[in-house]
């Protein structure tokens, strides 16, 4: 297969294709990653918000925590929080795949540099 400078053209701007969308993803996956990272803290935020509730109309703490995991409030919670976490691991993913493509393109940009000096 011969390269010429059209195919390095190509590989060239499909690298920098990748750099703009990484670039651009740069805000939305330091928040996706701050999100998955912060979701066992808010999960026990919203436990223990629950549980004070429970625990000043008078429950004991272990009825309290019972309770407070049955509640509406928690649940609703718990499914936003939930949906966060999903939406973030789809940022991240994607973002992975972006790492992956510029990595895939970078090689292959590598090797036919190498094929035309060989001629």
């Amino acid at each position: 297969m011969l390269t010429d400078f059209s195919d390095i053209a190509a590989l060239q701007s499909a690298i920098y294709g990748c750099c703009d969308t990484l670039e651009k993803m740069r805000d939305e996956y330091a928040a996706a990653r701050q999100v998955v990272e912060f979701s066992s803290e808010r999960s026990k935020s919203a436990l223990a918000g629950q549980q004070a509730i429970e625990l000043e109309s008078g429950k004991g703490v272990g009825a309290a925590e019972v309770y407070a995991r049955q509640s509406d409030g928690y649940r609703q919670a718990m499914a936003a929080i939930a949906k966060q976490y999903e939406a973030a691991q789809s940022v991240i993913a994607k973002w992975h795949i972006q790492q992956s493509k510029l990595d895939a393109l970078r090689s292959i940009l590598s090797t036919q540099r190498n094929l035309i000096k060989e001629l």
